[in-house]
């Protein structure tokens, strides 16, 4: 079948190079799984390639890639290594997410971090959850100094690298409002909790933490990034 629309001349020059990458990711990839390591290496060759800017929208920054280009990227990782590309396609979603969610709050701290070389993954699954993990159940508590999470996130792929976490929790069970922070280091997560207890399977693992966002009680907790 032939489609009547294609990547950009712009998408196709990244997607080439891409391609030539996702080549070398293939030879490495058994060993990776071997040693149950994360592909850094990989992704850092994406991000010098120009991915990172090409999926950024142009009112962040960034190259404003479109879905079809986006989705023959990510299979042209996968097809060369399955792990990077899910671990991509997590830091992507986590990443351009929170530049979007917090664009009028924080401006471009997001996108710049992003631009920047910073890692981001989802920390939204829930051992209860199932596929409903945009409605979570743990809470997010109002404690002295800011807010409270004390949980387990499921399949939070690319944790052990991650410099952002996109955590979600209701706000007030009461009203049933969402909560959404990022960022272990602005949460105040200790290290040494940042990495999944158990050694993680590559692209995935679970994790307990606890986050404690330095946001005043006052404030809405979906600002508690800023």
């Amino acid at each position: 079948m032939t489609v009547p629309f294609g990547p950009t001349p712009a998408d196709r020059a990244l997607l080439d190079r891409v391609a030539a990458l996702a080549a070398g990711f293939a030879a490495d990839a058994a060993g990776y799984d071997e040693r149950a390591e994360i592909p850094v290496a990989n992704l850092d060759a994406l991000r010098d390639a120009g991915v990172t800017r090409a999926i950024l929208p142009v009112a962040l920054g960034g190259d404003g890639m479109g879905y079809q280009g986006f989705g023959e990227l990510v299979r042209l990782v996968a097809k060369g290594d399955p792990s990077t590309a899910t671990i991509l396609t997590m830091h992507t979603g986590a990443g351009v997410g929170l530049a979007e969610l917090t664009r009028d709050s924080l401006g471009t701290f997001f996108a710049d971090e992003l631009l920047a070389g910073k890692r981001f993954a989802n920390a939204l699954s829930e051992p209860t959850s199932g596929n409903r993990f945009l409605n979570p159940q743990q809470e997010a508590r109002p404690v002295d100094g800011g807010w409270a999470l004390d949980g387990t996130k499921r399949f939070v792929s690319g944790s052990e690298i991650a410099d952002y976490l996109l955590v979600n929790a209701q706000q007030d069970r009461r009203r049933g409002r969402p909560a959404r922070g990022a960022d272990r280091r602005r949460l105040g997560v200790p290290a040494q909790l940042a990495h999944p207890a158990a050694p993680a399977r590559r692209g995935g693992g679970t994790a307990h933490w606890p986050i404690r966002p330095r946001c005043s009680p006052g404030r809405s907790a979906s600002r508690c990034s800023a």
